[in-house]
């Protein structure tokens, strides 16, 4: 199936949209001066006064320990619910969505849902 370019296009243009101002500000944040609109030179100041503010770091810190602790809650909980899944035969079956006059697979207890 060939993608249509109109649709090349607007994807392109949502990603711009989306990562073109991330990326401004990656390199904006390695400017030596305290003004966003003159470049300096390179330097890496920001960057260390930020790693000397105690308060951000312990937020840094706390931010990294809670990811850790939910991504390995997670795996833990995946084994459970693979085996609850199978226990209850949650067989799959096929709902039509209004909107888009498809059929998507969806566990049976989400489809009385729909």
């Amino acid at each position: 199936m060939r993608r249509s370019r109109f649709l090349t296009i607007w994807l392109l243009a949502g990603f711009a949209f989306l990562y073109v101002p991330m990326a401004l500000m990656v390199a904006i944040s390695f400017n030596n001066s305290r003004l966003t609109t003159e470049w300096t030179g390179f330097s890496l100041r920001w960057y260390v006064a930020l790693a000397a503010d105690d308060t951000l770091m312990q937020a840094a810190w706390l931010s990294l320990r809670v990811a850790v602790i939910s991504a390995t809650l997670a795996m833990l909980r995946k084994p459970g619910a693979r085996q609850l899944d199978a226990r209850l035969r949650l067989a799959h079956c096929r709902v039509k969505i209004p909107i888009t006059d498809r059929k998507f697979p969806v566990p049976r207890i989400l489809s009385l849902l729909v």
